[in-house]
């Protein structure tokens, strides 16, 4: 038996940090994927070649249910997901796999210049990918596709030191333009298909540097905990706004989705000033303002500080001209669109 898995990146159109406090985020799965290829091997050790953020391969031996026991180079993601999911899927009594695991879609160099990971969720369309590949392979995963999403949010949070709000696999699992609520508890998420207006246009650009969502989530804890009021003031600024966004899909109105874009670009100004999260880095600011050149609406996507922004207009020419500019400043538009596939799962008989 053979699997090919894949599942797609994202961008979060708006939402960001609102999403924390119950507010819906509006996610467009991208057109990057995470790819897995599982076959069944005759002896162990399973091995997994990884190409892409870590170029490397290992070896794994289940000896007992609960850890896999590792030969070679560290895997961090990938021996996460084996040691989470190795008791329920009972990688021991399961026949030993070789998986190659490639994130190289989410990888992009600069000419003359390193390579750069770009923000577009690779962890987590990964965490899709394998995690799924191995549940397929054991058979663990029919009857259990309503549940999965739950499932994996807590694998991928567990790797993310218990933070994130999961969009980014909802986002990989359901492929399009989803409505994300958390519902007050992580794992019991809603997920609803969205349509973007015909009207609203999109643009990805590269901010020229990673940034750590980690970082800036453990910098938002420590500003909720020094001061709860302003922290809950200014979830609620960008929560009323993400709201607003979320209605306007809805009623198909790129109109006023482009000014809800806007008005959560100015709130998470004000939102990165007094938590001190660097959302709007000198590049963003710099791309803002080319943006506005061309009556464009820009915002940082994510935690922000680096990685991916996305320019908005209803004007198609609007978004070329940005384009060029954007290019001509040394900064770098994506070919990026929106992956109406998320996960895919493709058995074969050897």
């Amino acid at each position: 038996m053979s699997l090919a898995v894949s599942a797609p990146g994202k961008v979060v159109l708006i939402g960001e940090y609102a999403v924390l406090a119950g507010a819906p985020a509006l996610v467009m799965a991208a057109d990057r994927r995470a790819a897995v290829r599982l076959r069944r091997t005759a002896q162990p050790p399973s091995v997994v070649h990884s190409r892409g953020g870590a170029n490397a391969t290992t070896q794994y031996r289940f000896d007992d249910h609960t850890t896999a026991r590792r030969a070679g180079p560290a895997l961090p993601l990938i021996e996460a997901i084996l040691n989470e999911l190795a008791e329920e899927l009972d990688l021991a009594g399961a026949p030993p796999f070789v998986a190659d695991v490639d994130t190289s879609a989410f990888i992009e160099r600069s000419a003359n210049g390193p390579e750069h990971k770009l923000g577009l969720g690779s962890s987590a369309a990964l965490t899709v990918a394998f995690a799924s590949a191995l549940a397929e392979y054991t058979g663990r995963l029919k009857g259990q596709e309503q549940c999965w999403i739950s499932r994996l949010i807590s694998v991928h949070r567990r790797f993310q030191n218990g933070r994130g709000s999961g969009l980014d696999i909802a986002a990989s699992l359901s492929g399009g333009v989803i409505s994300y609520r958390m519902n007050g508890a992580v794992d019991r998420p809603t997920v609803a298909p969205r349509r973007l207006p015909d009207s609203f246009h999109v643009l990805a650009i590269w901010a020229g540097h990673s940034a750590s969502t980690e970082a800036a989530l453990e910098r938002l804890e420590q500003w909720r905990s020094e001061e709860p009021a302003a922290h809950r003031n200014a979830l609620s600024e960008l929560s009323e706004i993400a709201t607003a966004a979320d209605d306007a899909v809805n009623a198909g109105d790129g109109g006023r989705l482009l000014a809800t874009m806007a008005s959560y670009g100015d709130a998470l100004r004000r939102f990165g000033a007094a938590s001190g999260i660097d959302i709007y880095s000198a590049a963003h600011q710099r791309i803002a303002a080319l943006a506005r050149e061309q009556d464009a609406v820009y915002k940082p996507c994510g935690a922000g500080g680096g990685d991916i922004g996305v320019a908005c207009s209803d004007d198609v020419a609007s978004l070329a001209a940005l384009r060029q500019s954007i290019e001509d400043a040394g900064f770098r538009t994506l070919a990026l669109a929106v992956d109406p596939v998320g996960l895919q799962v493709q058995p074969s008989l050897e």
